[in-house]
């Protein structure tokens, strides 16, 4: 096989890699509690025209990682589909405050969409939700007010 044909076949599959392997990493190698549990909320944009199609591949391959992290811990879900018009900053906002996870459990939240910088020199950068701009330190912030071990966006 030709690199360009590897490099083509790589480009098919679309595969978020790099929170498959965190996710992957953060809960098989570290030490299981009692009833732990992973918080995910998939936030994914798959009515956008250009993108949507990838975006529901991506759902796929991220939810069947979270079946197999579920062999192991206790996984609860929250899917937002902007097909079904959930993706907005309220209701993501919502479902992380619905989230209160113990002291030794995850929060995972993935998002599957388009998203930017406002300017090069303030450098903010923001996801592209159905009621607009929703700004990913906000979104941080909210993570980051969960007591738990591990808080992965």
């Amino acid at each position: 096989m030709r690199v360009t044909e590897v490099s083509i076949m790589l480009k098919k599959i679309q595969v978020p890699i790099f929170p498959i392997i965190l996710l992957s990493v953060a809960t098989f190698f570290t030490p299981r509690a009692a009833a732990q549990t992973v918080h995910a909320l998939l936030v994914i944009m798959d009515a956008d025209s250009s993108i949507g199609s990838a975006m529901a591949v991506d759902r796929q391959h991220v939810e069947k990682l979270l079946e197999s992290v579920g062999r192991i811990y206790d996984v609860e879900t929250t899917t937002l589909l902007s097909s079904r018009n959930e993706a907005t900053s309220k209701n993501v906002l919502q479902r992380l405050s619905d989230i209160n996870p113990a002291s030794d459990e995850v929060v995972f939240v993935y998002y599957g969409g388009h998203g930017g910088m406002n300017n090069y020199a303030e450098k903010r950068t923001f996801l592209a939700l159905q009621d607009g701009t929703f700004w990913r330190d906000v979104l941080t912030d909210a993570v980051e007010a969960k007591q738990c071990r591990l808080k992965i966006i």
